[in-house]
Parts: structure tokens; C-alpha cells; sequence
């Protein structure tokens, strides 16, 4: 039984009737997954080539989005055609990419499917500095913000504990290590999140082009960000030798041949770190999703995240009183969580 259209797509489909107006198959609407925005998705009935696109215009940077669109566009990258748009409403009309993300293709074809992904990260990075001018920086003020959900949001709503004014100095202080870190790196565009759920497959299949979505909160900043993102992905866990080799590749290929380039070293601290910065974040943003939101699911993808965050801060020095902090004071609240798996799920 087929739910009753809400308002929204009801509007929309009276709007793509404007927009489309020798089309017969505007209708129905048929919803797609969503994201972890407020927007929302829908094919057209009979031209798959269309996206239609809810997007609410007092929640979501519309503008921008198109403003991002453009941007890469002109550099060759593979983002959707913008058909129309209503900025006032909220409504686009959009060409769609494809139905599939990248991460369908992981199983079958491991580090070949990964290659795809990681193939788009030089054309991005080599965007010149001045197309970038009007972009907002990755500064430590966005930077903090981030991380302050961790504490909000992860441990004292998710988990249920409390803060002593030492625990927050403790964090205070990773924080600034991981923002100094951020800063001195090699800057550029950073898509934000440049994931396997977010790079899409075109009809075809697995062969088929792939197509960039959700780049909307695009700023300037660390290089390393998107390379992470995808190597050390919320969804997939890739072996380590494997994330070793595209960091490497990744060096050679867009940081070696910079003036002032770091070492491959320090680059691969970096990398880490800014990932560290990132996993923080995004435990804040997925309890978030989960107790305002509505959206449990996200819960699913926490194990995998708490293993990247332990995992870094386990290897530097550096970060061990984040690491042992972590350990002792929230892992036994974190197995004790439905969706951590017990240790025999875990073997």
C-alpha cells in the first residue's frame, strides 16, 4: 500500500509539471533514501535521467549548492546538471547520477572499486586557489565546533556521562593539538564528505561513470580530509596495507611535487589526525542524527568509527591520554550500548 504523497512532494510535482511541461511522466514521485540532511530525494516515473530534489531553503545551502555545482563543473568534475531551480521553495530539478552508490561495488571488487573513488581526489585538489577565494575556510573556529559535538552529543546524551571540568581540559587539549595540526597542512578544496555513499554509479553498473553528490558544505582546508574520508570511510574498513599504498600514491601524486611539501611522514601524521578530528566529529553528528532526528541507523556505524578514533590515538605518543581516557572512562558505557557488538561478535 503506497503512502499518501506529504505536501512537499505534492508542491514539487506541481512545480516539475511547470518545469517539464511536454512530459507525461512526471508522476508519480517515487521517494529514494535519504541523507543525513533534511533533504529529500525522488525519481521521476518513466525519465530516470531526472532527480527531483525537496530541499528545505531555511535548513539547507541551497545557493551554495549550486554555487559548489558550478565550481566544479567548470573544472571537469562529474556533478549533476542543474535544470531549474526555486530557490524560495527549496525545489531542483537535477540529472541523476545514478541510484547506486560506490559502496555497492566494494564487495565484488575491493580496491578496484576504491580506485575509482580515489582517482576524482587529484582533479580536486588541483582547483586553483583563486576559484576558492569565496569559499569559507576549514579555520579553528569550525574546527572546534565540530569536535564540541563529541562531548554534547556522544558522551554526555548518547552515553549518559558526565564531564568533570579535568575531562573537559583533557579534550580541550587534544582539540587544540588536532586544529594546530589541521592548519599546517596543505590546503584546498575539501569536499567534507567525500564518502563511498556519496560517490555515485551511473547506470551500467559497476563499469558505468561515477558522479560526485552532497558537496554543499564544501570549504577550504586540509588536503588530507577527503583523502581520509574515503580511505578510513564511516561505512567500510579497508585493510591497512591497503590504505598505506593510497596514502603514498596520494603524496607522490598531488602533496611531493608542492613547494614546501612535508615529508611523506609528516603528511601521513597528518592524515591521520585530521581523520582523528574527523571521527570525533562525526560520533557527535551520528548520536545527533539518532536522538534529535530520528534516524537510529546511524547508531550501526559507531563501532566501526570508535575503532578508527582508538586506532589513531593508540599510535602517537601524542595522543595517548586521549587514548587511555577513552579507554577507561567510556568503553564500558560503550559496550554496554545495543549497538555495540559483544566480544564474540567481534571475533
Amino acid at each position: 500500500m503506497e503512502s499518501r504523497p506529504d505536501r512537499h512532494s505534492e508542491a514539487l510535482a506541481a512545480w516539475l509539471l511547470q518545469q517539464l511541461p511536454d512530459s507525461a511522466a512526471v508522476l508519480p514521485l517515487r521517494p529514494l533514501p535519504g541523507d543525513a540532511g533534511q533533504r529529500r530525494y525522488y525519481e521521476l516515473a518513466a525519465e530516470r535521467r531526472y532527480l527531483a530534489v525537496y530541499s528545505p531553503p531555511h535548513s539547507e545551502p541551497n545557493r551554495t549548492f549550486v554555487a559548489v555545482t558550478q565550481l566544479l563543473a567548470a573544472n571537469q568534475l562529474p556533478v549533476p546538471k542543474i535544470y531549474a531551480v526555486d530557490f524560495s521553495r527549496g525545489f531542483m530539478l537535477l540529472q541523476h547520477l545514478g541510484a547506486e552508490p560506490l559502496r555497492a561495488t566494494y564487495a565484488e571488487r575491493g580496491s578496484e572499486a576504491l580506485q575509482r573513488g580515489l582517482a576524482l581526489l587529484p582533479a580536486l585538489a588541483a582547483i586553483d586557489a583563486a576559484q576558492l577565494a569565496w569559499l569559507p575556510r576549514y579555520d579553528e573556529v569550525r574546527l572546534q565546533d565540530e569536535m564540541a559535538l563529541f562531548a554534547d552529543w556522544f558522551v554526555s546524551a548518547l552515553l549518559a556521562l558526565p564531564l568533570s571540568a579535568r575531562e573537559r581540559e583533557l579534550l580541550a587539549a587534544l582539540f587544540g593539538q588536532l586544529v594546530e595540526s589541521a592548519l599546517a597542512q596543505p590546503q584546498g578544496f575539501v569536499h567534507r564528505d567525500f564518502h563511498c555513499r556519496n560517490l555515485m554509479l551511473a547506470s551500467g553498473g559497476a563499469d558505468a561513470g561515477i558522479g560526485l553528490i552532497d558537496y554543499q558544505d564544501a570549504l577550504v582546508g586540509p588536503l588530507n580530509y577527503d583523502l581520509v574520508s574515503l580511505l578510513k570511510d564511516c561505512y567500510w574498513q579497508w585493510p591497512e596495507a591497503t590504505v598505506d599504498a593510497a596514502v603514498a600514491d596520494y603524496y607522490a601524486a598531488v602533496i611531493a611535487v608542492r613547494q614546501s611539501a612535508p615529508t611523506l611522514a609528516q603528511f601521513r601524521q597528518g592524515f591521520d589526525w585530521i581523520g582523528l578530528q574527523r571521527h570525533i566529529k562525526v560520533l557527535g553528528i551520528f548520536a545527533r542524527l539518532a536522538l534529535r532526528d530520528g534516524k537510529p541507523q546511524y547508531l550501526q556505524a559507531l563501532p566501526l568509527v570508535i575503532h578508527y578514533t582508538l586506532e589513531t590515538a593508540r599510535r602517537y605518543p601524542a595522543l595517548q591520554p586521549f587514548a587511555q581516557w577513552f579507554e577507561q572512562r567510556l568503553m564500558p558505557s560503550i559496550q554496554r550500548q545495543h549497538w555495540y557488538p559483544s566480544a564474540e561478535e567481534r571475533r
